[in-house]
């Protein structure tokens, strides 16, 4: 039995900007999965999240949110499944690498940056002349 490879889709295509996105994990070959595989999604940083899949439609799937605090440059997927004999890594034979760009070019057309708790900025066309990278901080409402 050859272990499963995986294939990734996302809801956006590469460079991924900022809000949300919906990923889906089909198994390519070795069978549907009986569990979710464990993915892990290394960001541009260095930093690492790990998305819980749930079954919907015949497809694993997961809604990540992008925010302002994310790094620009290449993500890359991980995944393991776990079977009888235990935990194995497995190949993602399309969509493993992605790349991910939090920034907007203003010169042309207005812009909304947003973060998954609501917070937001709005930038008008021409507020800047090239691209422009915002991170939103909330203060910590403790002071």
């Amino acid at each position: 039995m050859s272990l499963p490879e995986l294939s990734v889709e996302l809801s956006k295509t590469s460079p991924v900007d900022t809000g949300p996105l919906e990923l889906k994990v089909k198994a390519v070959n070795g069978g549907p999965l009986a569990r979710a595989p464990l993915m892990s999604l290394r960001l541009p940083d260095g930093s690492s999240m790990a998305p819980l899949l749930t079954w919907k439609n015949g497809d694993w799937g997961s809604r990540l949110y992008l925010t302002t605090h994310f790094s620009t440059g290449t993500a890359a997927w991980g995944a393991s499944i776990t079977g009888m004999s235990g935990q194995f890594s497995a190949a993602i034979t399309s969509g493993a690498v992605f790349d991910i760009d939090t920034g907007a070019d203003l010169s042309a057309s207005p812009e909304v940056f947003s973060n998954e708790d609501g917070t937001s900025v709005d930038m008008p066309a021409g507020a800047y002349d090239g691209k422009l990278y915002v991170q939103i901080k909330v203060p910590d409402s403790s002071r």
